[in-house]
């Protein structure tokens, strides 16, 4: 797989080396010095600058003769910087499921995945109004990694999407996903939701109508 050009540049030296040994597993100093051929001086000045920039960080000791040696692994923030292949495989997957069903079954596949994706979540009572229930949709989608804000327009309330939708890579060729996801917020708000993006300024806004009723 294709690394994009700034884990290259990390990659492409010894301290990117270094990263990816405490990305397997936590070593010593002493580990990493022995493995590459460096000073113990050498392989902390690297650790430092791997600290500073997030990369790695310190999680603990090994026993040593005299005192103990501390251990070093990389950080779970620096898996982000690796690419994912979750969009290429949901994209195989619904052309998968696509080309073997109808339109209609498909989207009922949708929606129902919707439902388990916030089988989880609490049922809003019927005390509850508009707004609150608008809220556990804002709620709702930045569990699912995205950001959103409530508009109203004409006297229609939309759930609009704020940033990057967290799906965008997917929902570029199926569009249909936004049926999940409308199902999703229509379990946790207990309203009507429907998907309702428009063009805005030459890109797609993700948006959902939310209707009182």
């Amino acid at each position: 797989m294709n690394h994009p050009p700034h884990l290259d540049r990390l990659l492409g030296n010894t301290r990117g080396q270094i990263f990816l040994f405490l990305r397997r597993e936590s070593h010593t100093v002493s580990d990493i010095a022995e493995k590459f051929g460096l000073t113990d001086n050498a392989v902390r000045q690297h650790l430092a600058t791997l600290e500073r920039d997030g990369l790695v960080r310190q999680v603990g000791e090994r026993a040593g003769t005299r005192k103990p040696h501390l251990l070093y692994q990389a950080t779970e923030e620096a898996e982000s910087l690796f690419p994912k292949v979750y969009d290429l495989v949901l994209n195989c997957l619904l052309d998968a499921i696509a080309e073997r069903v109808d339109s209609e079954t498909f989207d009922l596949i949708l929606r129902d995945a919707g439902q388990r994706l916030t089988r989880d979540a609490a049922i809003p009572d019927d005390a509850e109004g508009f707004e609150d229930r608008a809220k556990r949709a804002v709620d709702a989608i930045r569990k699912l990694g995205g950001s959103a804000c409530v508009e109203t327009e004409e006297g229609h309330s939309f759930l609009c999407g704020v940033g990057r939708c967290p799906l965008v890579a997917v929902t570029g060729e199926h569009p249909e996903l936004c049926s999940l996801v409308a199902s999703a917020l229509g379990r946790v708000t207990g309203l009507p939701v429907t998907p309702a993006c428009r063009d805005g300024e030459g890109e797609l806004r993700c948006r959902f109508e939310i209707r009182g009723s």
